[in-house]
């Protein structure tokens, strides 16, 4: 286990100065080399750290920084009288490092959840659900290698086949046979609403601090952590529409729904909920586009109008689907579909190709008619 992945989620090292501290300006000067010695340390102890400057904070003196939670907080440092620190440093998550590296047989996925404890208050919940494809002692040797933090132990497992493993991850728990997947009876109507985003680097302890505040607000939601790795990593970008392959190490996946009375106030204010916290992660997720997933379809991305949408107007949510993959897929829709018999609010539109041959060019061009 690399140095810096065995530290636990949120856990802060603060280097305090003396109450013989030097002035402001000598602090801050003094706080710059400090860092600067510290990030060489951990460059060389963690090789495999993509960014340690993004682990270190040096305020420049006064009172504790927002920076740490107040649940994690000593009381001496929130004292007047005590010097602020000369450095924070903010590890990510266990999971965060490992989970989208682990062996191709082992899966791990986190939960976020609201949990309503005895007196009432909502607390964040974190649920780890895992698949492994052997046998549990193999899972619980695999835990103990790469994820020595959880201390899974064998009451903690449940051997089963794969179509049970799929009645456990949609929610079916309880001995229920596999044929509730044929069950086709009408289920009462409700309304939801799920953004994605995908990240290219693990999320910092402020993002993470972020979310537990959101996830128990109310009329708020979940949020599912799903790691990316394994098989699909190996996987070309261009092979398949589906894009989002290597590079990738997690999607987070932010839900809510409510009942099916459409009151257009509860409605709005989970819809305010999800679109919250989707903005507030956008410092730390996917960029130049910022990628989406096209099963989960975000009408909130841009949409097309009575089926009239150009290509180039298209583009503002096709490429967050499909990154590089949606010019392609839209010359293929001008070949099978230039009429768009088959339409939708987030349809590809037709790119139509002309080929023409230019005065002493020996191959013909590519002329797009948008």
């Amino acid at each position: 286990m690399r140095p810096f992945s065995r530290l636990a989620p949120l856990l802060l090292l603060l280097v305090l100065v003396s109450p013989s501290s030097p002035q402001p300006q000598e602090l801050h000067e003094e706080a710059g080399g400090l860092q600067e010695s510290f990030l060489r340390c951990v460059s060389r102890l963690s090789p495999d750290t993509a960014d340690p400057s993004e682990l270190v904070h040096a305020p420049a003196g006064g009172p504790h920084p927002p920076l740490l939670p107040s649940p994690i907080q000593s009381l001496r440092c929130s004292s007047p009288q005590t010097p602020g620190p000369s450095l924070l440093l903010t590890p990510r998550t266990v999971t965060e490092l490992v989970a989208h590296a682990l062996p191709d047989d082992l899966f791990v996925k986190v939960a976020l959840e609201p949990k309503v404890d005895d007196g009432g208050k909502r607390r964040p919940l974190v649920v780890f659900k895992s698949l492994f494809l052997g046998n549990y002692s193999g899972m619980i040797t695999q835990m103990g290698i790469h994820l020595p933090e959880l201390d899974i132990k064998p009451s903690d497992c449940r051997e089963m086949n794969w179509i049970q493993s799929m009645l456990y991850f949609y929610g079916y728990t309880n001995g229920q046979p596999a044929e509730v997947f044929l069950d086709r009876t009408l289920q009462p109507k409700e309304y939801y609403k799920i953004k994605l985003d995908y990240l290219t680097s693990p999320i910092p302890a402020t993002g993470l601090s972020m979310l537990f505040t959101k996830i128990v607000e109310e009329q708020g939601g979940s949020i599912d952590i799903d790691p990316q790795g394994g098989r699909m990593s190996e996987i070309p970008e261009s092979d398949t529409p589906y894009a989002h392959r290597r590079g990738y190490l997690y999607n987070f996946q932010y839900y809510v729904k409510w009942g099916g009375d459409k009151n257009v106030s509860y409605e709005e204010k989970h819809l305010g909920w999800v679109r919250g916290v989707h903005e507030l992660m956008t410092p730390y997720v996917s960029n130049r586009p910022r990628a989406a997933y096209i099963n989960f379809r975000d009408l909130d991305l841009g949409q097309n109008v009575e089926g009239n949408t150009s290509y180039e107007e298209a583009k503002v949510w096709g490429r967050k689907y499909f990154r590089g993959n949606f010019r392609r897929l839209a010359m293929v829709k001008a070949e099978v579909d230039p009429d768009q018999v088959f339409w939708s609010e987030q349809s590809i539109p037709p790119l139509v190709v002309a080929r023409r041959k230019r005065k002493g060019q020996r191959h013909a061009g590519l002329v797009l008619d948008i």
